[in-house]
């Protein structure tokens, strides 16, 4: 995977005809624009996937597949970025020394 940082206003092209623009926060939220031929098909994500789910159920062994290999790599992911590093635990416990 490809990890970007951009600024409000900044975009990624895919290949020479889909484009994809970082428009700006909204709280929590991140709000893309997406530039891309109408024959593509865009989504967000839980709406594919849960077409994925839909497909596997009915028997589409390539859609039940992708739909696994992307359930692990969600996995991977919230176990990648829930463990506590070893400096923030440092820090943690420097901070409590400063305040007692």
């Amino acid at each position: 995977m490809l990890c970007l940082s951009l600024s409000e206003g900044e975009y990624v092209m895919i290949g020479d005809s889909i484009k994809v623009h970082f428009n700006r926060t909204k709280g929590k939220d991140l709000v893309l624009g997406v530039e891309a031929p109408r024959e593509v098909e865009i989504k967000r994500g839980n709406a594919y996937e849960h077409g994925l789910k839909k497909k596997a159920e009915d028997g589409n062994t390539e859609a039940l597949k992708l739909s696994k290999r992307l359930e692990e790599e969600h996995a991977e992911r919230r176990s990648r970025y829930s463990k506590p590093t070893a400096v923030s635990n440092r820090n943690a416990s420097k901070e409590r020394r400063v305040a007692v």
